[in-house]
């Protein structure tokens, strides 16, 4: 009966040690997971910026896009749903969007 404590003991230590392990490892992922995101939209940047880059057209829809886009989000923000809408969904959105890429 002398090792059931022990036993008992070393258990416990196990599922401490266990317990520490998991929450490292989710304390890890909840650090990653956000820098991998953001260097991957770093990367996507650098893409669009590398495609446009020399090419004046390009550079000027893609201004323009992001400047539509800009006041949709802002429309979207003022729950103004039917400005947000015209503009993501004008004749000139597409065309831009493709002028650029």
């Amino acid at each position: 009966m002398e090792n059931g404590p022990k036993r008992t003991l070393n258990a416990v230590k196990l599922a401490y040690a266990n317990a520490q392990f998991e929450r490292a490892a989710d304390r890890l992922t909840f650090w990653t997971v956000p820098l991998y995101a953001q260097a991957q939209q770093q990367s996507d940047a650098q893409k669009v910026i590398s495609s446009i880059i020399g090419d004046k057209a390009k550079i000027v829809a893609y201004c323009e896009v992001t400047t539509l886009g800009g006041q949709a989000v802002e429309a979207a923000q003022e729950k103004n749903e039917k400005k947000a809408d015209a503009l993501m969904h004008s004749p000139e959105h597409p065309a831009l969007f493709n002028a650029t890429f």
